[in-house]
């Protein structure tokens, strides 16, 4: 980042801060009623030091993510008969493509249902399957 786009940055945040003073000072002199002054008291908060304010902001955001990411989250599509054929699973930026276990169970090497099985599984993966995640692990 360049020099003037830093002195461009804080000046932007030193006249919202100078603008949110005047929120504050607008908002108390409005008749007294709690809401109006649990406002005036977050903004008088985040002016006397929006630096913490922020910092407490992204470390909620931060382990929120990092939350997310250790979660297992899997999706599955299916045959038009409803055996699961094409597993996902996303840990974290790591992402697994399967066939279901079922595939296995209901398809015998060289069987026509095989056959259709896996002529079903290359044309999701030729045209391209969208699969919501689910934050569960599935099991097929």
């Amino acid at each position: 980042m360049s020099a003037e786009n830093k002195v461009s940055t804080e000046s932007v945040l030193q006249d919202a801060l100078l603008l949110l003073d005047e929120v504050s000072s607008y908002l108390k002199r409005l008749p007294t009623v709690p809401v109006t002054l649990q406002l005036a008291r977050k903004v008088d908060g985040f002016t006397a030091d929006p630096h913490r304010r922020t910092a407490i902001r992204i470390a909620k955001e931060t382990a929120s993510e990092l939350e997310m990411r250790s979660q297992t989250r899997s999706a599955v599509t299916f045959t038009p008969a409803g055996l699961p054929l094409i597993k996902v699973a996303v840990n974290g930026d790591v992402v697994r493509i399967s066939l279901a276990e079922t595939f296995a169970k209901h398809a015998d090497v060289g069987s026509n249902i095989d056959n259709g099985l896996v002529n079903t599984a290359i044309r999701q993966l030729e045209s391209g399957v969208e699969l919501t995640l689910d934050q569960k692990k599935l099991d097929f």
